[in-house]
Protein backbone atom coordinates (compact mmCIF):
# COMPACT_ATOMS: atom_id res chain seq x y z
CA UNK A 1 0.00 0.00 0.00
CA UNK A 2 3.14 2.26 0.84
CA UNK A 3 5.10 1.39 -2.30
CA UNK A 4 1.70 1.98 -4.34
CA UNK A 5 0.65 5.30 -3.06
CA UNK A 6 3.90 6.60 -3.71
CA UNK A 7 4.63 5.55 -6.89
CA UNK A 8 1.05 6.89 -7.82
CA UNK A 9 2.37 10.20 -6.14
CA UNK A 10 5.14 10.92 -8.56
CA UNK A 11 3.26 9.55 -11.75
CA UNK A 12 1.16 12.28 -11.15
CA UNK A 13 3.69 14.84 -10.51
CA UNK A 14 6.01 13.75 -12.97
CA UNK A 15 3.55 12.78 -15.72
CA UNK A 16 5.52 9.74 -16.27
CA UNK A 17 4.27 6.13 -17.24
CA UNK A 18 7.17 4.45 -17.35
CA UNK A 19 8.73 3.16 -14.16
CA UNK A 20 12.19 1.25 -12.62
CA UNK A 21 13.00 -0.60 -9.72
CA UNK A 22 16.04 -1.27 -8.05
CA UNK A 23 16.70 -2.40 -4.69
CA UNK A 24 16.15 -5.61 -2.75
CA UNK A 25 12.75 -4.80 -2.90
CA UNK A 26 11.95 -4.75 -6.03
CA UNK A 27 12.46 -8.27 -5.82
CA UNK A 28 9.38 -8.87 -4.29
CA UNK A 29 7.15 -10.43 -7.28
CA UNK A 30 3.93 -10.06 -5.71
CA UNK A 31 4.87 -6.28 -4.76
CA UNK A 32 5.78 -5.74 -8.32
CA UNK A 33 2.17 -7.19 -9.44
CA UNK A 34 0.28 -4.92 -6.96
CA UNK A 35 2.16 -1.98 -8.92
CA UNK A 36 1.17 -3.27 -12.27
CA UNK A 37 -2.77 -2.88 -11.21
CA UNK A 38 -2.96 0.04 -8.96
CA UNK A 39 -0.62 2.58 -10.77
CA UNK A 40 -1.48 4.17 -14.10
CA UNK A 41 2.05 2.95 -15.93
CA UNK A 42 2.55 1.71 -19.40
CA UNK A 43 6.39 -0.19 -18.49
CA UNK A 44 7.70 -1.43 -15.50
CA UNK A 45 11.32 -2.60 -15.72
CA UNK A 46 13.47 -4.37 -12.57
CA UNK A 47 16.52 -5.91 -13.21
CA UNK A 48 17.33 -9.38 -12.70
CA UNK A 49 20.38 -7.81 -10.03
CA UNK A 50 17.86 -5.17 -7.85
CA UNK A 51 19.79 -5.93 -5.22
CA UNK A 52 23.56 -4.95 -4.08
CA UNK A 53 25.17 -6.83 -6.59
CA UNK A 54 23.46 -4.56 -9.06
CA UNK A 55 25.69 -1.59 -7.96
CA UNK A 56 28.38 -1.99 -10.07
CA UNK A 57 26.71 -2.21 -13.34
CA UNK A 58 24.42 0.73 -11.99
CA UNK A 59 28.18 2.35 -11.92
CA UNK A 60 29.43 1.93 -15.32
CA UNK A 61 26.06 3.14 -16.79
CA UNK A 62 26.14 6.40 -14.15
CA UNK A 63 29.48 6.49 -15.48
CA UNK A 64 29.14 6.23 -19.15
CA UNK A 65 25.99 8.90 -19.15
CA UNK A 66 29.09 11.28 -16.95
CA UNK A 67 30.86 10.62 -20.03
CA UNK A 68 28.40 11.54 -22.77
CA UNK A 69 28.16 7.46 -23.57
CA UNK A 70 24.38 6.33 -24.02
CA UNK A 71 24.62 2.74 -22.82
CA UNK A 72 23.27 0.29 -25.02
CA UNK A 73 19.30 -0.32 -23.85
CA UNK A 74 18.09 -2.24 -26.29
CA UNK A 75 17.41 -6.06 -26.34
CA UNK A 76 18.97 -6.29 -22.47
CA UNK A 77 20.29 -9.59 -21.05
CA UNK A 78 20.34 -11.18 -18.30
CA UNK A 79 23.36 -13.69 -19.28
CA UNK A 80 26.64 -11.97 -18.21
CA UNK A 81 28.30 -15.26 -16.48
CA UNK A 82 31.07 -17.54 -17.81
CA UNK A 83 29.96 -20.00 -20.58
CA UNK A 84 31.95 -23.51 -20.85
CA UNK A 85 33.30 -24.62 -24.49
CA UNK A 86 32.81 -28.10 -26.00
CA UNK A 87 36.42 -29.41 -24.60
CA UNK A 88 36.15 -27.77 -21.67
CA UNK A 89 33.08 -29.85 -20.38
CA UNK A 90 34.66 -32.81 -21.69
CA UNK A 91 37.71 -32.35 -20.45
CA UNK A 92 35.68 -32.22 -16.98
CA UNK A 93 33.97 -35.04 -17.18
CA UNK A 94 36.83 -37.29 -18.38
CA UNK A 95 38.71 -35.98 -15.57
CA UNK A 96 35.69 -37.15 -13.52
CA UNK A 97 35.30 -40.33 -15.51
CA UNK A 98 32.21 -40.11 -16.16
CA UNK A 99 30.28 -41.75 -18.71
CA UNK A 100 28.61 -38.99 -21.43
CA UNK A 101 26.88 -39.04 -24.63
CA UNK A 102 27.25 -36.07 -27.15
CA UNK A 103 23.98 -35.57 -28.75
CA UNK A 104 22.68 -34.55 -32.37
CA UNK A 105 19.70 -32.37 -30.67
CA UNK A 106 19.76 -31.44 -27.58
CA UNK A 107 16.40 -29.75 -28.02
CA UNK A 108 14.83 -32.34 -29.37
CA UNK A 109 16.42 -35.04 -26.72
CA UNK A 110 15.60 -32.87 -23.53
CA UNK A 111 12.11 -32.05 -24.76
CA UNK A 112 11.49 -35.61 -24.48
CA UNK A 113 12.45 -36.42 -21.53
CA UNK A 114 10.79 -33.55 -19.69
CA UNK A 115 7.70 -34.59 -22.05
CA UNK A 116 8.26 -38.15 -20.69
CA UNK A 117 8.10 -37.04 -16.93
CA UNK A 118 11.59 -37.01 -16.07
CA UNK A 119 13.42 -33.78 -14.14
CA UNK A 120 16.70 -32.73 -16.04
CA UNK A 121 19.35 -30.20 -14.90
CA UNK A 122 19.83 -27.65 -18.27
CA UNK A 123 22.95 -25.98 -18.10
CA UNK A 124 23.33 -23.86 -21.27
CA UNK A 125 25.45 -21.16 -22.57
CA UNK A 126 26.41 -17.88 -20.13
CA UNK A 127 25.10 -18.33 -16.69
CA UNK A 128 22.63 -15.85 -15.49
CA UNK A 129 22.97 -12.47 -13.44
CA UNK A 130 21.28 -12.39 -10.33
CA UNK A 131 18.67 -14.70 -7.90
CA UNK A 132 16.47 -16.16 -10.97
CA UNK A 133 17.49 -19.32 -12.95
CA UNK A 134 16.53 -17.99 -16.86
CA UNK A 135 16.85 -21.05 -18.33
CA UNK A 136 20.78 -21.18 -18.23
CA UNK A 137 21.40 -23.16 -14.92
CA UNK A 138 17.82 -24.31 -14.53
CA UNK A 139 15.91 -27.49 -12.96
CA UNK A 140 13.08 -28.14 -15.46
CA UNK A 141 10.10 -30.33 -15.37
CA UNK A 142 6.52 -30.99 -16.80
CA UNK A 143 4.03 -28.95 -15.38
CA UNK A 144 1.49 -30.94 -16.37
CA UNK A 145 2.22 -33.77 -14.16
CA UNK A 146 0.05 -33.52 -11.20
CA UNK A 147 2.83 -34.33 -8.11
CA UNK A 148 5.73 -33.02 -9.18
CA UNK A 149 6.08 -29.84 -7.48
CA UNK A 150 6.28 -32.04 -4.64
CA UNK A 151 8.54 -34.38 -6.11
CA UNK A 152 11.34 -31.70 -6.43
CA UNK A 153 10.84 -30.63 -3.32
CA UNK A 154 11.46 -33.52 -1.48
CA UNK A 155 13.94 -35.39 -3.61
CA UNK A 156 15.93 -32.88 -5.33
CA UNK A 157 15.65 -29.52 -3.50
CA UNK A 158 15.18 -30.79 -0.12
CA UNK A 159 12.69 -28.13 1.01
CA UNK A 160 9.01 -27.13 2.20
CA UNK A 161 6.52 -28.05 -0.08
CA UNK A 162 4.53 -24.45 -0.27
CA UNK A 163 7.73 -22.99 -1.89
CA UNK A 164 6.46 -22.58 -5.96
CA UNK A 165 7.74 -23.05 -9.03
CA UNK A 166 8.29 -20.75 -11.80
CA UNK A 167 6.27 -21.37 -15.04
CA UNK A 168 8.94 -20.48 -18.23
CA UNK A 169 6.49 -19.62 -21.27
CA UNK A 170 7.09 -18.96 -24.75
CA UNK A 171 6.19 -15.09 -25.03
CA UNK A 172 3.50 -15.38 -27.62
CA UNK A 173 1.92 -18.07 -25.76
CA UNK A 174 1.76 -15.64 -22.78
CA UNK A 175 -1.94 -14.68 -23.46
CA UNK A 176 -3.31 -18.30 -23.39
CA UNK A 177 -2.19 -19.05 -19.83
CA UNK A 178 -1.72 -15.79 -18.27
CA UNK A 179 -3.51 -11.89 -17.66
CA UNK A 180 -1.25 -8.90 -17.05
CA UNK A 181 -1.04 -5.34 -17.86
CA UNK A 182 2.60 -6.81 -18.40
CA UNK A 183 2.91 -9.39 -21.21
CA UNK A 184 6.90 -9.15 -21.10
CA UNK A 185 8.57 -10.56 -18.08
CA UNK A 186 12.17 -11.79 -19.52
CA UNK A 187 13.39 -12.28 -15.47
CA UNK A 188 10.91 -13.67 -13.96
CA UNK A 189 10.03 -10.47 -11.33
CA UNK A 190 6.18 -10.20 -11.46
CA UNK A 191 3.71 -12.78 -10.20
CA UNK A 192 0.61 -12.78 -12.59
CA UNK A 193 -3.28 -14.01 -12.70
CA UNK A 194 -3.63 -17.64 -14.34
CA UNK A 195 -6.10 -18.44 -16.73
CA UNK A 196 -8.27 -21.21 -16.62
CA UNK A 197 -6.45 -23.26 -18.82
CA UNK A 198 -3.23 -22.72 -16.97
CA UNK A 199 -5.39 -23.84 -13.43
CA UNK A 200 -6.90 -26.87 -14.53
CA UNK A 201 -3.50 -27.88 -17.18
CA UNK A 202 -0.49 -26.55 -15.30
CA UNK A 203 -1.59 -27.21 -11.66
CA UNK A 204 1.79 -27.67 -10.89
CA UNK A 205 3.01 -23.71 -11.58
CA UNK A 206 0.02 -21.92 -9.95
CA UNK A 207 0.22 -20.71 -6.56
CA UNK A 208 -2.07 -20.78 -3.65
CA UNK A 209 -3.94 -17.48 -4.78
CA UNK A 210 -4.04 -18.49 -8.73
CA UNK A 211 -1.46 -16.62 -9.19
CA UNK A 212 2.20 -17.37 -10.92
CA UNK A 213 5.88 -15.70 -10.83
CA UNK A 214 6.39 -16.06 -14.50
CA UNK A 215 9.32 -15.75 -16.91
CA UNK A 216 8.43 -14.81 -20.54
CA UNK A 217 11.24 -16.48 -23.10
CA UNK A 218 11.57 -15.40 -26.85
CA UNK A 219 14.21 -15.84 -29.72
CA UNK A 220 15.77 -12.74 -28.63
CA UNK A 221 16.47 -13.02 -25.11
CA UNK A 222 17.52 -17.33 -25.01
CA UNK A 223 17.41 -18.65 -28.09
CA UNK A 224 18.04 -21.96 -27.09
CA UNK A 225 15.38 -22.13 -24.29
CA UNK A 226 13.03 -20.36 -26.64
CA UNK A 227 13.74 -23.54 -28.96
CA UNK A 228 13.43 -26.08 -26.37
CA UNK A 229 9.66 -24.47 -25.18
CA UNK A 230 8.87 -24.90 -29.03
CA UNK A 231 9.74 -28.13 -29.33
CA UNK A 232 7.83 -29.13 -25.58
CA UNK A 233 5.21 -27.45 -26.67
CA UNK A 234 4.73 -30.09 -29.94
CA UNK A 235 5.00 -32.83 -27.48
CA UNK A 236 3.02 -31.74 -24.78
CA UNK A 237 0.34 -29.18 -26.36
CA UNK A 238 1.89 -26.32 -23.56
CA UNK A 239 4.87 -24.32 -24.04
CA UNK A 240 5.36 -23.99 -20.71
CA UNK A 241 7.98 -25.49 -18.53
CA UNK A 242 8.20 -25.45 -14.35
CA UNK A 243 11.79 -24.24 -13.96
CA UNK A 244 13.84 -23.68 -10.56
CA UNK A 245 17.35 -22.87 -10.16
CA UNK A 246 20.16 -26.02 -10.66
CA UNK A 247 21.30 -26.39 -6.64
CA UNK A 248 20.13 -28.33 -3.40
CA UNK A 249 18.98 -26.26 -0.22
CA UNK A 250 21.35 -24.25 1.01
CA UNK A 251 23.39 -24.34 -2.02
CA UNK A 252 23.93 -21.20 -4.53
CA UNK A 253 23.02 -21.71 -8.16
CA UNK A 254 25.20 -23.72 -10.22
CA UNK A 255 27.71 -21.77 -11.93
CA UNK A 256 30.20 -24.27 -13.60
CA UNK A 257 30.17 -28.48 -14.49
CA UNK A 258 31.36 -29.34 -11.09
CA UNK A 259 28.99 -27.35 -9.56
CA UNK A 260 26.41 -29.08 -12.27
CA UNK A 261 27.87 -32.48 -11.24
CA UNK A 262 27.50 -31.96 -8.10
CA UNK A 263 23.63 -31.42 -8.13
CA UNK A 264 22.84 -34.27 -10.36
CA UNK A 265 24.74 -36.58 -7.82
CA UNK A 266 23.51 -35.49 -4.68
CA UNK A 267 19.77 -35.42 -5.85
CA UNK A 268 17.22 -36.81 -7.44
CA UNK A 269 17.69 -35.29 -10.85
CA UNK A 270 17.01 -37.67 -13.63
CA UNK A 271 19.78 -36.84 -16.45
CA UNK A 272 22.38 -33.30 -16.96
CA UNK A 273 22.25 -31.61 -20.03
CA UNK A 274 25.31 -29.22 -20.44
CA UNK A 275 25.53 -28.04 -23.94
CA UNK A 276 24.96 -30.58 -26.16
CA UNK A 277 26.02 -33.11 -23.93
CA UNK A 278 23.80 -35.61 -21.89
CA UNK A 279 25.01 -37.00 -18.71
CA UNK A 280 22.82 -39.78 -16.66
CA UNK A 281 23.15 -41.57 -13.75
CA UNK A 282 24.31 -45.30 -13.88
Amino acid sequence: DIVCEWLNYWLDKTGLKNICLAGGVAMNCVLNQKISKRCNINQLFVPPFAGDQGISIGNAFLASIEHNIKPLSNNFSAYLGRSFHQDEIEKTLQHHQITYSILENVVNTASQYIADGKIIGWFQGNAEIGARALGNRSILANPAIKGMKENINQKIKFRENFRPFCPSVLKEDFDTYFSSTIKEIPFMNVTVDCKPLATTELPEIVHHDNTARVQTVSSENNAIFHQLLIELKKKTGHGVVLNTSLNVRNQPMAYDVNDALITLFTSGLDALFVGNILIEKP
